[in-house]
């Protein structure tokens, strides 16, 4: 089955995306603000922010190889 980049892009068409780091995910995830509310895991900011010095490297990692494998969770597209 080929993936939506693959049947909507010309063939000569190249693109580069740059890797994020585990800092730019600590500042990302630094930078939101608190509330009460929780995301798609049930997480809220308070927690992801307490456990962002641990959570980076992993979640630079899954970002990383999400993009590399062109695999986006489904929970992401549904409508907001």
């Amino acid at each position: 089955m080929k993936t939506y980049v693959d049947s909507n892009l010309h063939p000569s068409t190249q693109f580069v995306v740059k890797e994020i780091t585990p800092f730019e995910v600590m500042k990302i995830v630094k930078s939101i603000k608190y509330t009460k509310s929780v995301g798609l895991e049930d997480i809220s900011s308070r927690v992801l922010k307490l456990a962002s010095d641990a959570l980076s490297i992993p979640i630079a990692s899954i970002i990383i190889n999400s993009i590399k494998q062109n695999i986006f969770p489904e929970e992401l597209n549904m409508p907001k």
